[in-house]
């Protein structure tokens, strides 16, 4: 008589538990390409709706960062897109000086506007942003001209507005819906061979 024993539970047990890591790192890994991926993405739509260069969208005139990805580690905490709420310098918007003031189109599909008594697209050391004499704060008719100085530097949108569009927010969640599961089983499969 032969008597044979297999630990089968342990080694079922074992597999289970080394399949559930493979799924959270495969997870995570996965979350964090897309959130990268998405990050390139909305800079993509954002620029076919709005005049601005992608390296205006990633750092503002002080080298701040503007849009950029948080990524993670763990599965119960996401990986966040950030697009910080500081309006562009209306300047990296075609900003073109007329004689009654500057010419600025935000949006591609709109007309361009004239934003009267601005200057500075054509004056360097301003980096060739766009200024005005009024204070951008107060409007209507108490509304008064500053003299000389101070100038104030006229804003746009900001990333986050421009990311919030409704055509840029449909192609994200359309890119992650289509990518994601693509990603997950490249990802599944590439930990379950190892």
């Amino acid at each position: 008589m032969i008597n044979i024993k297999t630990n089968i539970a342990q080694f079922i047990n074992t597999e289970i538990k080394r399949y559930a890591k493979i799924q959270t790192d495969a997870t995570v890994s996965t979350t964090n390409k897309i959130a990268r991926q998405g990050l390139t993405e909305s800079q993509r739509s954002i620029r076919e709706e709005y005049n601005v260069k992608l390296k205006d969208l990633n750092k503002d005139h002080r080298g701040k960062r503007l849009m950029y990805v948080t990524t993670t580690t763990r599965l119960s905490k996401p990986a966040v897109i950030t697009a910080v709420a500081v309006g562009i310098s209306l300047g990296k918007f075609k900003a073109k000086q007329k004689e009654t003031g500057v010419e600025v189109q935000v949006r591609k599909s709109g007309s361009p506007k004239i934003i009267k008594h601005a200057f500075g697209p054509r004056i360097a050391r301003l980096g060739r942003s766009v200024f005005t004499r009024y204070d951008p704060k107060i409007s209507g008719e108490y509304r008064e001209r500053s003299g000389r100085l101070p100038i104030y530097r006229l804003y746009g949108p900001s990333p986050a507005r421009m990311f919030m569009n409704k055509t840029v927010e449909k192609r994200l969640r359309t890119m992650v819906a289509t990518k994601f599961p693509i990603v997950f089983a490249q990802e599944m499969k590439y930990r379950m061979n190892k």
